[in-house]
């Protein structure tokens, strides 16, 4: 079976499981769904679980379409052999078949499921073809495959072997894949520009106002600690839709000594492309060719729900800690997978992530010259973006009213109201001093902590904090360049 799960705003397409038989019979039995699609309705519980391990989930790629917001089973899509039935198809050309039941009918959540599955053969198979049938008195079922690019093919043919299917004539469709081409290779010079764009569509406002990655990218391929052999592009029908690049990293072992590793990103999928299978395609490929040239272990930060598809696990659960955390912390978004098995082994260490990584924020002047070569587009503060916090004194910024401005008047999201504005810093001060005026507000503090810190705690906290800021990295960065 090839059946990954897969997701969209709305809803997510999973495998069938045994205890999916209540729900399937509650809406199988309905005398309205089964017959439109060509199968009697269920009579028991025990024929929807044999149906579950029987039909779906055996030598087939059958889904359960899950309605997210209540996390019930709500239909089924799939192509293959349980879709199987007497059309004019083409010598190894699957069909397609679905339902969805009676509540969720004329919402769109056929179209929807269907285009998730059509994304995934394309980007995971080499099928050349679908074929696709609807019984004439099912006009609806016909528009949904139309929507999704079927096209009839003229055909119409009797199946008496489908539940009710003698005298009612089925419409033929078909989708053409064969010229819907996707490629991975490696990133060319004349990619550079193309590529970085693709990166900024990706990332604008999604982590925090605006993006960095590009320019991350565009400085990177000069870095020594770039791997040029695993700067992969995916394209598909010659337009570049994703991209992904690698880097040497390190760990600091517990005993002082530096352990060779790697990471990797961005990794970038055009907005249009996103939540459909291609950028676990891309890395899927990428890690393959990391672990054939002897890349043993990679550490990156993201989200677990998506990596754990391509086998990373919280780092935390190897004994790599992050640079950032207390070192008993379970940190859910470092993340960590072994390459070629048993390349850690029993060590313990910190990871730091590569100093190239923060290049925007050690040249804000040379990013800001960059930024202003690409059409201009409204930064945000928005919800799902990583917390956000003045990179001079770690105020949250929750809102556009919290943070400071810049000497145009326009907002800046770096720092906030208190500590910046038309685009100077209203205090004056080195780090020890600005840790000594925020501790100061330790009983507002409280009130968000889950435990209370006295003072000298604060503060303590604070500095293990600030020299992260963008503020004080400058300020470090700046002397070092002066001895």
């Amino acid at each position: 079976m090839n059946v990954e799960e897969m997701e969209t705003e709305r809803i997510s397409l999973r495998p069938w499981q045994d205890s999916d038989a209540e729900t399937l019979f509650k809406y199988a039995s309905d005398p309205d769904v089964g017959p439109r699609a060509g199968w009697p309705p269920h009579k028991s519980v025990e024929e929807s679980l044999e149906v579950i391990r029987i039909v779906f989930n055996k030598d087939t790629t059958t889904w359960a379409i899950v309605l997210k917001e209540t996390d019930e089973i709500i239909g089924a899509m799939g192509y293959g052999a349980s879709c199987d039935c007497k059309l004019p198809t083409r010598e190894g050309e699957p069909i397609v078949g679905y339902w969805v039941a009676k509540p969720y009918w004329n919402l769109g959540i056929c179209t929807e499921a269907l285009r998730l599955m059509l994304d995934h053969i394309r980007t995971t198979t080499d099928i050349q073809s679908l074929c696709c049938g609807h019984f004439v008195d099912n006009p609806a079922s016909g528009r949904v495959m139309e929507k999704c690019g079927f096209v009839p093919t003229g055909e119409e043919c009797i199946d008496e072997s489908q539940y009710m299917g003698k005298d009612r004539p089925i419409c033929v469709l078909r989708l053409e894949l064969k010229n819907n081409r996707m490629n991975i290779r490696l990133e060319q010079s004349q990619d550079y520009r193309e590529v970085e764009n693709l990166t900024r569509e990706a990332f604008w406002n999604v982590y925090r106002p605006g993006c960095t990655e590009h320019y991350v990218l565009n400085q990177y391929r000069t870095n020594p600690d770039f791997i040029p052999e695993l700067d992969f592009v995916m394209e598909e029908n010659g337009r570049i839709i994703g991209h992904v690049m690698f880097s040497k990293a390190e760990i600091i072992l517990d005993d002082g000594n530096s352990f060779p590793s790697w990471t990797f990103g961005p990794i970038s999928i055009h907005p249009d492309y996103k939540r459909k299978g291609y950028g676990l395609r891309l890395l899927q490929y990428a890690l393959g060719k990391a672990k054939e040239i002897g890349i043993g272990l990679i550490q990156m930060e993201g989200n677990f729900e998506f990596y754990k598809h391509v086998g990373f696990n919280l780092a935390s659960k190897m004994k790599i800690h992050y640079h950032a955390e207390p070192r008993e912390a379970e940190v859910p978004y470092f993340l960590a997978q072994e390459l070629i098995p048993g390349y850690w082994g029993n060590r313990e260490g910190t990871y730091c992530p590569p100093k190239g990584y923060f290049v925007a924020d050690e040249n804000p002047e040379a990013f800001e010259v960059y930024e202003a070569s690409f059409p201009a587009k409204e930064k945000n503060l928005q919800p799902g973006q990583l917390p956000q916090f003045c990179q001079s004194c770690g105020m949250p910024l929750t809102k556009n009213e919290d943070c400071g401005t810049n000497a145009d008047g326009s907002i800046n999201y770096d720092y906030c109201k208190y500590c910046y504005a038309e685009g100077e810093f209203l205090q004056k001060c080195t780090m020890d001093e600005m840790i000594e005026h925020c501790s100061q507000f330790i009983d507002e503090v409280n009130k968000n902590m889950p435990k209370q810190k006295t003072k000298k705690e604060y503060k303590q906290m604070m500095r293990g904090f600030f020299p992260m800021l963008k503020r004080w990295r400058i300020e470090k960065l700046m002397k070092e360049r002066t001895i």
